[in-house]
């Protein structure tokens, strides 16, 4: 995007505000994660949680939000996906009832950044993080495959059954996208 995205103006807000609007009806507690906390606007800084692990991506985010939650189950949205509804995030929390990661995959690739996820995860995503494994998607999967953690993957038939179409997963990354957005929405 070459600047920051939750700052990006969309119609009286931005898009981290315009999320967090959205959203706030559904879920029991908000917690904005950053790497940079001068990057999150102003409004939002009430909710911020700062990363344990500065600049090791999504999952340094996810063990932030997980350590700080107040709840057992954390659902987990990055700032740059604003199509996600709040009927998306109630279907996705109502499937984490005994899972310890819900995860949607839409277009072959997994959605880490509009999943759900336990706390019990707190050890596995440090010990993932200290050993230089930053990446959600292959921590996910060697949890998986080795049975420490239960990760229920979502596939995309299964999300349109339901009503959820791969546009809610659309992330926006460049200036073309959040302009294309912003007209899209009415909000340009």
């Amino acid at each position: 995007m070459g600047r920051n995205k939750a700052a990006l103006p969309v119609d009286a807000t931005t898009l981290a505000e315009l999320i967090v609007a959205r959203l706030r009806p559904v879920v029991a507690e908000i917690l904005v994660c950053a790497n940079d906390p001068e990057a999150v606007p102003t409004a939002l800084r009430p909710d911020l949680v700062v990363d344990l692990h500065p600049g090791l991506g999504p999952l340094s985010g996810i063990e932030a939000a997980l350590s700080q939650a107040k709840g057992s189950m954390v659902f987990c949205l990055a700032c740059d996906m604003p199509r996600v509804t709040p009927e998306l995030v109630t279907f996705l929390i109502s499937m984490s009832t005994g899972q310890d990661a819900v995860v949607p995959l839409v277009g072959g690739r997994l959605q880490t950044t509009c999943a759900v996820y336990s706390r019990r995860l707190i050890p596995l995503v440090s010990a993932a993080l200290a050993a230089g494994r930053p990446s959600v998607h292959r921590a996910l999967m060697e949890w998986r495959t080795t049975g420490v953690a239960t990760v229920s993957i979502l596939e995309a038939d299964q999300l349109e059954a339901m009503g959820f179409g791969p546009e809610l997963f659309v992330n926006l990354n460049t200036p073309a996208e959040y302009e294309q957005y912003r007209r899209s929405s009415g909000l340009a």
